[in-house]
């Protein structure tokens, strides 16, 4: 999955907020396709109709990448960590990325 592999290349770089937002999308895919959904709206309605009709347990692998993606955004330098952390909701921007994680990994 490229998405998750953007920001894994950046290593210790800074990484963009626009990467960053994709590869969570990403790791939210992963986190639905292993059962572990997460809210469920109008905004997901396509994804969770995709993941519907492609039923099957992600790879280790994918779920270690979308794991270490989401540690890399939640560590500086990154441009959405640091939008979020001016934010008066960082906290719970915080808590949603840690809540995915968790689904993301079982």
């Amino acid at each position: 999955m490229s998405t998750l592999d953007n920001v894994l290349s950046v290593g210790s770089d800074y990484l963009d907020s626009d990467v960053a937002c994709e590869a969570l999308a990403a790791a939210e895919v992963v986190a639905r396709l292993r059962g572990n959904w997460g809210v469920r709206d109008s905004y997901t309605e396509a994804i969770d109709a995709w993941v519907e009709a492609h039923p099957g347990e992600p790879s280790p692998d994918l779920i270690a990448r979308a794991v270490a993606a989401i540690n890399r955004i939640v560590t500086e330098p990154s441009e959405l960590l640091e939008l979020w952390s001016e934010s008066e909701d960082d906290s719970n921007w915080r808590q949603s990325v840690e809540e995915l994680k968790k689904r993301v990994a079982g």
